[in-house]
């Protein structure tokens, strides 16, 4: 895992546990800590809103350091789910998936804590991880 994005995930991580609120790594960075490397340009991550509206998480986000995309209007917002950032530190995108019922919350549930540079990040579990990868190649066809 790059330098670039672990000051992204140090700075997340203190973000969303001042929100208290439930997330986890996913996507290729998640593979990379689950030990097979690869170069990517973004983190992804799930979060569970719990209490807080998308206004508030947003705001929240923004006031410590993500900027969120111009292209990330309440329609894309709608459809996708998904809130992408930037985080400026780093430079580095940072794709926050909005959590839904089913799946996602098993995945919150059962997310492995893993320490990397003296900071616990939610990992998802390499067999929810699996899981994800088959949902998302099925979806293209």
């Amino acid at each position: 895992m790059s330098g670039t994005a672990i000051t992204l995930l140090s700075d997340l991580a203190t973000v969303l546990a001042d929100l208290g609120v439930r997330w986890y790594i996913f996507g290729a960075q998640a593979v990379a800590i689950h030990g097979r490397p690869r170069m990517t340009e973004d983190v992804d991550v799930t979060v569970e809103l719990g209490r807080h509206t998308e206004v508030v998480f947003i705001n929240h986000l923004i006031q410590s350091g993500f900027a969120l995309s111009p292209l990330a209007d309440s329609e894309f917002i709608a459809a996708t789910h998904v809130l992408p950032f930037t985080h400026q530190v780093s430079g580095m995108a940072l794709d926050v998936v909005l959590a839904g019922p089913g799946l996602e919350t098993l995945f919150l549930d059962q997310a492995e804590h893993i320490t990397i540079d003296s900071i616990s990040l939610p990992v998802i579990r390499v067999e929810h991880l699996l899981v994800t990868k088959i949902l998302g190649s099925s979806q293209r066809y």
